[in-house]
């Protein structure tokens, strides 16, 4: 029979406002309080634009990796055309982001 795996290494992602990121905090605390529960080392980082909310995550311990962010806006406003060019921007380095950290799992709020 296999031996579990010991260490896990967790990306949380979402963010923008309060209502995204206060379910990763929860998420977060009951994974840590699982881990200490069951003796496992868990890895947690979030991958998301450097914000306040961010900081409040990086103050619970959570490494933080950040990326550009982009919005797609529903009306006509010229920051369409600069975010079109960051969306690229961003999904690039969160690939990049994502093969060095190789995590066992990724959990995202948001959308």
């Amino acid at each position: 029979m296999e031996k579990p795996q010991d260490n896990f290494r967790i990306v949380l992602t979402g963010g923008g406002s309060g209502g995204h990121v206060y379910p990763l905090i929860a998420v977060a605390e009951e994974i840590a309080r699982v881990a200490i529960q069951e003796k496992r080392i868990v890895e947690l980082h979030y991958l998301g634009p450097k914000d306040e909310w961010s900081e409040r995550l990086k103050s619970i311990d959570i490494e933080i990796h950040s990326i550009i962010g982009a919005k797609l806006r529903r009306y006509f406003s010229p920051l369409n055309f600069f975010d079109f060019f960051k969306f690229f921007i961003g999904l690039f380095q969160a690939l990049g982001k994502l093969l060095l950290l190789m995590p066992d799992v990724i959990f995202s709020k948001g959308g």
